[in-house]
């Protein structure tokens, strides 16, 4: 997978364009990170989500949502003017998404939130709130509640295959970096800029992480 990204990304093809993607004499490419054969078939977004390369993993997330879906019912095609009805694509589209609110990280026995997901889920104001979402470690829910100087989270953990690993990414709209977390009242070291990270954590977390000003 890593070569043949290399050669769809410094090819002889990468870069180009096109609005017509009916001309199968032509080899496959991307645009916005999205295949001209079959959209729904663009594999290069799900090792971009593997490999936390989160713009180019959005890009090709939110071109996926613009051109492998019908404007006429909203459903998947195989490509933007070919065969409608493609539930693949909605399949693809969901696990995306579901992997940003939700991702079992199995090499490091840990689960993720929110990774690679938009800094605009955390603008001011705005609510992500997930219940009852079933992973390998069995159940887990969470809220996360933004403001102008950070973000609160309540989480409860799977507790039925215990977590080596539990890490919430917090990307700020603004760019800042986090200054301050605490969890479940005490504050902890931050290892990374825009992620909390928990090792052995208990079953229920209270985060309070608040960003540079």
């Amino acid at each position: 997978m890593t070569w043949a990204m290399r050669w769809l990304t410094e090819g002889p093809d990468s870069g180009k364009g096109s609005p017509d993607w009916s001309d199968w004499k032509e080899r496959p490419y991307l645009r916005y990170e999205m295949s001209s054969a079959e959209p729904s078939l663009s594999w290069n977004i799900a090792l971009r989500f593997l490999r936390n390369e989160r713009l180019p993993f959005l890009e090709g997330f939110y071109s996926l949502a613009a051109g492998a879906v019908s404007r006429k019912f909203q459903g998947g095609v195989e490509t933007r003017d070919g065969i409608n009805g493609v539930p693949l694509t909605n399949a693809v589209l969901a696990t995306h998404l579901r992997n940003m609110l939700v991702f079992e990280n199995l090499e490091q026995s840990g689960l993720e939130i929110l990774r690679n997901s938009p800094s605009a889920w955390l603008l001011p104001g705005r609510e992500i709130r997930i219940e009852r979402a079933p992973t390998y470690f069995g159940e887990t829910a969470f809220r996360i509640r933004a403001s102008s100087s950070g973000v609160e989270a309540d989480v409860q953990l799977p507790k039925r295959n215990p977590l080596r690993t539990f890490k919430i990414h917090l990307v700020d709209p603004r760019g800042r970096p986090l200054r301050e977390v605490r969890i479940n009242g005490a504050e902890v070291p931050i290892v990374e800029p825009d992620a909390v990270v928990i090792e052995r954590p208990p079953a229920e977390l209270k985060i309070t992480a608040e960003f540079r000003n």
